[in-house]
């Protein structure tokens, strides 16, 4: 497979688009691991399957990786990284070789549709990544990114990233990329790999948001229906909507991927 031109092209390419992007963006100082070990996301990370990095952008490289990166993917935190989340991409499935390409022309494309003035507060989500850990088995990958240091243009020069294996939870090889940010409430654009087409809304409408809120909150089909005046049909027909629309196996993991975007 690493002698495939397709394999090598999409790694090769990938790599320069991300460090050409972000060539340009200017670090001062180094990142103080400790900020995050003592922090209480950095303890998080020790008792569970959340793995917490820090990537500087402009090389590309990880600057704090948790230790428990081992377990989900079979390499330690001493590992060299090339792609920040995506630093082993000769991992990555062969469905989704081309992801790191997309992901970038996707970024260039929201950031540019984003005005100056809301670039801030913005936290991307992408959810359903396939790869397989250095053991083989098959992970799908949710990873939330947050910046934590932006250049005068709102592109984060350093960035803090959570990462989930929702393998568990999906049912497809479908993948998304949400952006929210702004103001509260934040605007959302989302970017579907069913056919392969960008929103400027996001990938759950108010209603459909509505009515997980009230799942949530313990209440049936029925209830809801009753609740906002609708039939058990329509809400029925909402769940299912919901659910082929996040590419998850039932509502149990909608739920939970809904909490990870913080629709919920």
């Amino acid at each position: 497979m690493e002698e495939n031109p397709d394999l090598e092209y999409a790694i090769s390419e990938s790599i320069r688009l991300w460090l050409d992007y972000s060539k340009n963006q200017q670090l001062e100082d180094n990142f103080d691991k400790s900020i995050i070990e003592k922090s209480p996301i950095g303890i998080l990370s020790r008792s569970s399957q959340i793995v917490v990095s820090v990537f500087q952008n402009k090389t590309q490289k990880a600057e704090y990786i948790s230790p428990n990166v081992k377990d989900m993917f079979g390499y330690d935190e001493n590992s060299d990284s090339l792609l920040g989340m995506m630093q082993w991409m000769k991992l990555i499935a062969w469905e989704h070789i081309f992801y790191p390409i997309y992901a970038f022309r996707i970024h260039q494309k929201f950031m540019k549709a984003i005005p100056m003035n809301e670039r801030f507060n913005i936290k991307i989500f992408y959810c359903g990544l396939k790869l397989k850990n250095r053991w083989g088995r098959i992970l799908r990958l949710f990873v939330q990114t947050n910046p934590l240091e932006t250049d005068e243009e709102g592109e984060a020069v350093r960035t803090l990233s959570l990462c989930h294996d929702i393998a568990p939870y999906l049912k497809n090889n479908d993948w998304w990329i949400r952006y929210s940010y702004g103001e509260k409430p934040q605007k959302v654009k989302y970017h579907h790999s069913v056919g392969n087409k960008s929103y400027d809304h996001d990938i759950l409408s108010e209603r459909e948001i509505e009515i997980l809120k009230l799942i949530a909150d313990g209440y049936e089909s029925k209830e809801i229906a009753d609740k906002l005046f609708l039939s058990k049909v329509t809400i029925d027909t909402h769940r299912r909507n919901m659910i082929d629309r996040m590419g998850v196996i039932d509502t149990t993991a909608l739920m939970h991927l809904a909490r990870l975007c913080e629709m919920i």
